[in-house]
């Protein structure tokens, strides 16, 4: 009786394991003065710079005066803007790992200021737009 209790035990926290890692996602690791962007309630915002590593999860941060603790998945790499001028006169919050490649890491990225405020504008506010996301069925 009790073989098979462990054994129904043991089968029951693999599925749910298995259940958990299908929709897990991997963040990344981050060393010592690594810069990253975090999230802060809507929009992620950076740069801070990584002070130390306080476990397998969790960092300590420095943004501005500002000492932070945050869990790994709430970090992000910072990438610096290719003009810093330009970066100052825009305002592009990013949502989506999608939007952060396509306008910081894809071939995109090298396109003109107005033409990506353009694309950003129509993947977040116009319906066809939300609807390629998925945001709206």
């Amino acid at each position: 009786m009790c073989s098979w209790i462990s054994r129904t035990f043991r089968s029951a926290q693999a599925a749910q394991l298995r259940r958990g890692n299908a929709v897990r996602e991997e963040a990344e690791d981050f060393a010592a003065g690594d810069l990253v962007k975090f999230k802060a309630k809507v929009a992620q915002i950076g740069p801070a710079k990584v002070l130390s590593k306080d476990s397998a999860v969790m960092y300590t941060i420095m943004f501005g005066a500002k000492r932070l603790t945050r869990h790994r998945t709430q970090l992000r790499t910072y990438f610096e803007p290719a003009c810093p001028e330009v970066a100052q006169r825009t305002t592009m919050v990013f949502r989506s790992a999608y939007e952060n490649w396509l306008f910081l890491r894809s071939p995109f990225r090298q396109a003109n200021m107005d033409e990506r405020r353009s694309a950003l504008h129509h993947m977040t506010q116009t319906v066809s737009g939300k609807i390629w996301l998925g945001q709206v069925l």
